[in-house]
C-alpha cells in the first residue's frame, strides 16, 4: 500500500520528463528540526529514485515504491498494484507512458493465469 497522495505531494516534484525529486520536507515530518535540516540539507533537490533489477525504485519513510506507481497515484490518487509502460521502457515513468494493471489482466501479465 503507498502513502497517501496528499503526503506524496508534501514530499515530491513530478518533472515533465517523469522523474521525481524530493522537495524540502516539513517539520511535521521529522522527530526534530535538527532531523529536518539535515534531511533536507542533504536530500531535498535530489532525484528520487535508484535503479533496482531495471525498475526505478524510491525510499519512502524507510519503505521502497516503485516509482512509476508514486507517479500514477500523484496524478490520479489511485494506488495500483501493477503499472504497464506503454513504450515498453521500465524507467519512463512520463504519466502519459504509463497505465494501471489490475485483477486478471496483473495475472496474466506475470504469466500466472
Amino acid at each position: 500500500m503507498l502513502p497517501e497522495k496528499n503526503y506524496l505531494n508534501d514530499i515530491f516534484e513530478y518533472h515533465k520528463g517523469g522523474i521525481l525529486t524530493f522537495k524540502e520536507r516539513p517539520l511535521s515530518h521529522f522527530g526534530s528540526t535538527k532531523v529536518q535540516k539535515n534531511y533536507n540539507h542533504r536530500i531535498a533537490n535530489t532525484e528520487a529514485n535508484t535503479r533496482v533489477n531495471g525498475v526505478l525504485v524510491c525510499s519512502i519513510d524507510k519503505k521502497s515504491y516503485p516509482v512509476d506507481r508514486l507517479v500514477w497515484r500523484l496524478h490520479t490518487g489511485e494506488d495500483v498494484p501493477m503499472i504497464h509502460h506503454i513504450n515498453g521502457i521500465r524507467v519512463d515513468n512520463r504519466i502519459e507512458n504509463l497505465e494501471p494493471i489490475q485483477g486478471r489482466q496483473a495475472r496474466s501479465h506475470l504469466g500466472l493465469s
